[in-house]
């Protein structure tokens, strides 16, 4: 048995901006979707703005209430149970501090609106203060605190709790780029030493990769793709999820007869026919890695280039970003988007010669956005015949 399911829920309210009366159509926000989690496991709703992603986290902690569909939590309907009798926390972005309360009394407001005995809530407190490594500000408030700190407070507080579900609502987006990276860190080393099972809510992606165990991925109210961060990425299941997915995305080409997806890092660069890429950048051998975005493992196995599909087209602009450059390239009128490790500095109009295996390519319906089945997908437009030149492709 599940932890927790959620079956068939949605969401809906009347489109008042274009009338007021009764008769008004209604808009999904979330639109029947189910899912279920594993004790101690870490879910991430991810997507856009507007996906459903909060207003589903809404119902899950009994702050909105479902128009349908059933919530079920260790087999207990729990649908339409106030808040305070569902047995979870949460973590907001706003963090939810009392600013007039000190470290420890923030921490411990719950458990004293609960009135647990004095000595099990010191217990708790040590527990979670050395957890979260603020035993230094427990007599502070919460103005004298760092983002980082608060945020910590906020989570403390859902700790300390032991409830055996946690639902996070973005709580890294007021902190700088630094402190996200660290507390990502933080929250998933507590989420596996204390067993917690979390679901959280983001738009970002990164965090969605870095810390869950699996991702159900949103849009426009439904579920689009749902699995562990690697089979979202090496597999996507629509044109969206291959677009929201990794950084930079998945380049979708539109071909005459479906969509070609080929991810930026299995692009290898073979050669240039102008000034730009010093040519021993861009040999195609495992001595010259730094011309490959390729993983390191998949170098060795692709050094020679016959097997590859190669086409050479002109730069369009290239975008430095420290550890690597990105370069993007006219295909025939579309951009295609590739990163080449280092610094590299090339003109508009430089032509590159550039190249990937089939088994990396992926096809999607130009119709309904699906992905194809590979078996069933005509080698076109992109095959070694056309190699040097795609000024024929639709």
């Amino acid at each position: 048995m599940s932890f927790l399911s959620v079956r068939q829920l949605t969401k809906a309210w009347r489109d008042t901006r274009t009338s007021a009366h009764s008769d008004s159509p209604f808009v999904k926000a979330v639109d029947d979707i189910s899912f279920d989690v594993a004790e101690g496991e870490f879910i991430a709703l991810l997507g856009p703005s507007g996906c459903g992603k909060s207003t589903t986290l809404k119902m899950l902690a009994g702050l909105e209430t479902p128009t349908a569909g059933q919530i079920l939590l260790n087999g207990r309907d729990i649908t339409h149970l106030p808040p305070g009798k569902r047995r979870l926390s949460m973590v907001f972005q706003s963090y939810a501090l009392f600013p007039h309360l000190s470290v420890k009394d923030n921490i411990l407001f719950g458990l004293q609106a609960r009135k647990v005995a004095r000595q099990e809530q010191h217990k708790r407190l040590m527990e979670v203060l050395e957890l979260v490594d603020l035993q230094e500000q427990v007599h502070k408030k919460p103005g004298q605190l760092s983002g980082g700190q608060c945020q910590r407070v906020a989570l403390a507080r859902a700790i300390v709790s032991q409830a055996p579900l946690c639902l996070m609502d973005e709580p890294l987006s007021n902190l700088d780029a630094r402190l996200r990276n660290e507390m990502r860190c933080e929250i998933r080393a507590l989420q596996k030493k204390l067993g917690l099972t979390v679901i959280y809510v983001t738009h970002d992606q990164i965090e969605a990769m870095s810390m869950a165990d699996r991702i159900v991925l949103l849009n426009q109210g439904r579920i689009e793709q749902m699995g562990a961060p690697h089979q979202l990425y090496t597999q996507p299941e629509t044109t969206f999820a291959a677009s929201f997915i990794g950084h930079p995305p998945m380049n979708l080409l539109t071909l005459q007869q479906d969509v070609l997806g080929i991810r930026p890092e299995q692009i290898r660069v073979l050669g240039t026919t102008d000034n730009g890429v010093p040519p021993e950048d861009c040999l195609s051998s495992a001595d010259q890695a730094i011309a490959t975005s390729l993983p390191v493992d998949q170098v060795a196995e692709t050094s020679l280039t016959s097997d590859l599909i190669q086409h050479t087209l002109p730069v369009i602009n290239c975008d430095y970003h420290g550890a690597d450059t990105q370069i993007c390239l006219d295909f025939n009128g579309q951009v295609l988007k590739l990163s080449l490790a280092g610094h590299h500095v090339l003109s508009p109009g430089h032509r590159l010669t550039v190249g990937w295996k089939a088994e990396h390519e992926h096809r999607f319906s130009s119709k309904t956005g699906q992905r194809l089945a590979t078996s069933s997908v005509p080698r076109h437009s992109l095959s070694k015949e056309t190699k040097k030149d795609t000024s024929h492709v639709a």
